[in-house]
């Protein structure tokens, strides 16, 4: 809504019977300042060029309603670029825009002549008060209908001005994001991206390829964000903005993790370097010193983005140094678990399988965990032999985080839609399935790894102990904070194709532990009623869980459909 105006400034002297005298000069002024006059002008009949020429006086006064006037400008747009484009100059001069309230207005703006969209695009982009970042985000609108434009620019800013074209890509990326989930017909404008992308690679001399085989599905919006993290991290981006990787510095840091590099093999960063951006090549090029984090580990500071991204990395790489140490040459896969940490594409599921082994060993030092050859997929990922019993374990992780950076979604989705519940459905229909047929009286058990805005702790227990919900019990005053049933009774039904009755345990983990000491932390979750307590302790143990450790009651179908009635 709009600013009122005080006495003093709209209204002059005051007569008697109640009667005010209204100053006619701040009256005449102050029409064009109130939401219900740029209403007027949006549902009037004149023509566009008189509509945006009226908008030119409500901008600088007041506030205003920005939807109706963004309204004018997205329908005059076509009709009177030239205005329009006046008008979108004269808000973002004056207020902090955010792009979902501009994004129709620059597109319509932009549609007829993509000149005038190209110069007005460069003109904010050279404004010295705007933040690139902040500017950036009206790149993919100002040329949505101008694709082969937006093409040309990307390779100009490649060569001029990296963190423009860095930024360009970024937000293009997002917008395209943002209308496929809409269901927007991107019209091939995603895959042109892409092949300008790969040709700027190709360029660089990076094969192109590998960041396509690293992503698992179809989907050149993914792809396209991998070549341009290849683009980002060329050693030659070092000195141009801040990015690129130093294999000079991954080699010399290589020393100070030596069972990781022994599992890695002889020629592993030729093989590194082949890949394209690996974050393995990233997490080694810290440049503070593995021997000198005690002092850091001391500090109650805040630090730098670079010495916490280094710290950061220090403390994962020890603890997968540590991890590598009870792998055996002869007893498990060095060779295939040291190409799939090179393969961009096994790298993550690699990590958590080799930190889950470390676990398990460590704590069954009388049993024995074997690390499964993968078949064509068909087999858990582990199995441990104990005298009384054994357990077939299936590890995962969920590759979600790029997609939800460009969804611009930062949290994880809870209930039945989470990524829990995906994935645990997805492994039970496979391998846990088809082991639990081979061998009915073993115990299986799946294993997830916790990921920024996919799974935590907390959607974790949610799926399998129920969520906290709010309850008014009969003669009380206040409700109280119950659990609530868990969302995985929805998978004990046998019509529901998610069927779980295969799965005996579920745990979670993530990295966890100071500088010094790095270690996992995590919850075990016990869905067969007959598993020894001794065991769950000792699982507990494993995954240093504490007293997380609980034996689900999962209700069957007919019960919950019961309290449906």
């Amino acid at each position: 809504m709009s600013q009122s105006i005080s006495a003093p400034s709209l209204f002059g002297d005051t007569l008697g019977c109640g009667r005010t005298i209204i100053n006619p000069e701040i009256y005449f002024m102050s029409i064009m300042d109130s939401d219900a006059d740029i209403y007027e002008v949006f549902r009037s009949d004149e023509s566009c060029k008189e509509k945006l020429q009226q908008l030119r006086n409500i901008v600088d006064s007041g506030t205003i309603d920005r939807h109706f006037y963004t309204k004018i400008i997205e329908g005059c747009g076509e009709e009177e670029p030239q205005l329009a484009f006046e008008r979108l100059d004269d808000l973002i001069r004056n207020r902090e825009i955010l792009v979902r309230d501009l994004d129709s207005a620059l597109r319509a703006a932009g549609k007829p002549d993509r000149d005038l969209a190209q110069h007005y695009m460069n003109k904010w982009l050279n404004e010295e008060e705007y933040s690139t970042g902040y500017v950036s985000s009206y790149i993919p609108h100002v040329y949505w209908n101008h694709t082969d434009l937006l093409q040309q620019e990307l390779q100009k800013w490649y060569s001029d001005s990296p963190l423009i074209f860095e930024k360009a890509v970024e937000r293009t990326l997002e917008a395209y994001y943002q209308s496929r989930k809409t269901d927007e017909n991107l019209d091939g404008r995603g895959s042109e991206l892409l092949s300008t992308l790969k040709d700027t690679a190709a360029s660089e001399d990076i094969d192109p390829e590998q960041a396509l085989k690293s992503v698992s599905k179809d989907n050149d919006l993914l792809r396209a964000d991998n070549i341009l993290m290849d683009l980002q991290n060329l050693p030659s981006n070092l000195d141009s903005y801040g990015l690129g990787i130093d294999y000079d510095q991954v080699r010399g840091n290589a020393d100070d993790y030596p069972f990781l590099i022994d599992v890695l093999g002889e020629d592993w960063i030729d093989d590194l370097q082949s890949q394209g951006t690996h974050s393995l090549a990233r997490f080694l090029s810290h440049d503070i010193p593995r021997e000198d984090v005690y002092p850091f580990s001391r500090a109650d500071h805040d630090f730098d983005i670079k010495t916490r991204n280094d710290l950061e990395s220090i403390h994962f790489l020890s603890y997968l140094d540590h991890c590598c140490e009870s792998l055996y040459d002869n007893h498990d896969p060095i060779e295939s678990l040291g190409d799939d940490l090179i393969n961009r594409q096994q790298y993550e599921d690699t990590v958590t399988e080799i930190q889950t082994t470390n676990a398990l060993r460590r704590e069954f030092i009388d049993g024995d965990v074997v690390i499964e050859e993968s078949v064509a997929g068909r087999k858990p990922d582990l199995k441990v032999d104990l005298d009384d019993d054994t357990i077939w374990v299936e590890v995962t992780h969920t590759r979600r985080t790029t997609e939800a950076r460009l969804n611009s979604v930062f949290s994880a989705t809870g209930g039945i839609a989470s990524n829990v519940r995906t994935k645990v459905t997805e492994k039970t229909r496979g391998q846990i399935t088809d082991i639990k047929e081979e061998e009915p009286d073993d115990l299986t058990m799946l294993v997830l790894k916790n990921e920024f805005s996919a799974i935590d702790n907390h959607h974790v227990r949610e799926y399998a102990e129920g969520g906290h919900i709010m309850v008014l019990e009969e003669g009380k005053d206040n409700p109280a904070l119950v659990r609530g049933k868990p969302v995985a009774v929805q998978d004990t039904e046998q019509f529901s194709g998610n069927n779980i009755e295969h799965l005996d345990l579920l745990a979670n983990f993530e990295l966890s532990g100071g500088l010094n000491s790095p270690y996992i932390e995590g919850q075990v979750f016990c869905f067969n009623p007959d598993i020894d307590e001794n065991l769950l302790k000792r699982l507990g143990e494993a995954f240093n869980a504490g007293d997380r450790v609980f034996t689900s009651e999962l209700t069957t179908g007919d019960e919950e459909l019961d309290d449906g009635e």
